[in-house]
């Protein structure tokens, strides 16, 4: 029977428990040091008796060989099952015992641990969810931004050079019609007729419409108004050479259509330019939200039939150069078919290429 001491209380800790080894759990040790010497010796003295065997063979009588290999290995098969005997006995009682704590502790078995380590998952799983969430909707809120700028941008500049096109048209007309003095109340008719274009549609995935509005109304459109009235203002101008133009108005023409198609292509690099620069800002500009970090395993669960460890085995022989350095083995004949399927997995998990046939499956850590 155990001794049990109980050690006094202090004011930092509770009564501290003791359990001593009884004499009968002494002697029982002593004992099995003794019984330890004992088997070293007598297993000293079997291996010099498997020796002798081996050096009185005669070696020119098959029969003798026979007998004498017989012999030694009905000899080696009692001084394992002599250690054994002992072994058992340390695996049962002292092995075993000690290895239990760890068994019931191991992370891969452990009901609590798998249990804290299922909630943690889910913790993180969802807070990255969130994260990755609203970064998708800062990203697409500067992403819409920068769509409402870059169309008020290309509406503008359609816009203006819709107006230019209607005053080059009119100048033209005047010219061609030898009107001695040019109709510009026509041509401000026209210009007010211009239409200007509608934004180009903006798909979104995460704004709702409520968010889009919002961002819409914060971004000052074109003052059109104020370029119908630039224009207006600034057509006498236009027309200083009227005049002049008129003496060779094949010429003054042409020259308009050239100058009107190099402003056009100048105006586009410049909206191009400036809708580049915007589009950059904003991707630039989007929040870096710190994401929980869930690793992503590909795993193969093994299948119990032949053809399951058929394909594994064509599937890693085919490429073995690419697989032998993930599989860690001591000696390459004891390869298993599961050690073949998690290198296979493992290449899958580190490169995203999958073997054909293969069937994997993603767990998160």
């Amino acid at each position: 029977m155990e001794n049990t001491t109980i050690l006094p209380e202090t004011k930092t800790q509770e009564a501290l428990i003791v359990t001593m080894p009884s004499v009968a759990q002494i002697q029982a040790w002593t004992a099995l040091a003794e019984n330890k010497n004992n088997l070293t010796a007598q297993l000293g003295i079997a291996e010099l008796g498997l020796q002798q065997i081996l050096l009185n063979v005669n070696k020119e009588d098959h029969n003798s060989i026979t007998e004498a290999l017989a012999t030694y290995r009905k000899k080696h098969s009692e001084m394992v099952a002599q250690r054994k005997e002992f072994t058992s006995i340390i695996d049962a009682n002292i092995v075993q015992p000690l290895m239990a704590f760890e068994k019931r502790a191991d992370p891969k078995s452990n009901e609590v641990y798998i249990d804290i380590d299922t909630k943690g998952l889910f913790l993180r799983q969802a807070e990255a969810q969130k994260a990755s969430q609203f970064q998708a909707i800062e990203s697409e809120k500067l992403m819409f931004i920068a769509h409402c700028t870059n169309e008020y941008l290309r509406i503008e500049n359609k816009y203006l050079l819709d107006l230019s096109s209607v005053i080059d048209t009119g100048y033209a007309a005047n010219l061609k019609a030898k009107s001695p003095k040019p109709h510009l109340d026509n041509i401000i008719v026209n210009m007010k007729a211009v239409k200007i274009d509608q934004p180009a549609k903006f798909e979104p995935q995460y704004l709702t419409k409520e968010q889009m509005r919002e961002i819409y109304l914060s971004i000052a459109p074109p003052n059109y108004a104020q370029h119908l009235a630039e224009k207006t203002e600034g057509l006498p101008q236009v027309f200083i050479n009227y005049e002049s133009d008129l003496a060779n108005s094949q010429a003054a023409i042409e020259r308009m259509e050239t100058d009107a198609k190099i402003a056009a292509i100048e105006a586009e690099k410049k909206v191009e330019a400036e809708s580049a620069i915007n589009t950059l800002v904003a991707t630039a500009s989007t929040p870096i939200v710190e994401i929980p970090k869930i690793k992503r395993d590909l795993v193969i669960e093994p299948i119990n039939s032949a053809d399951w460890a058929q394909l594994i085995m064509t599937t890693f022989i085919a490429n073995m150069p690419t697989l032998t350095r993930l599989v860690r083995v001591k000696s390459w004949e004891k390869l298993s078919i599961g050690q073949m399927a998690d290198a296979i997995a493992k290449h899958a998990t580190d490169t995203g290429e999958c073997f054909k046939g293969v069937t994997y499956k993603e767990v998160q850590k």
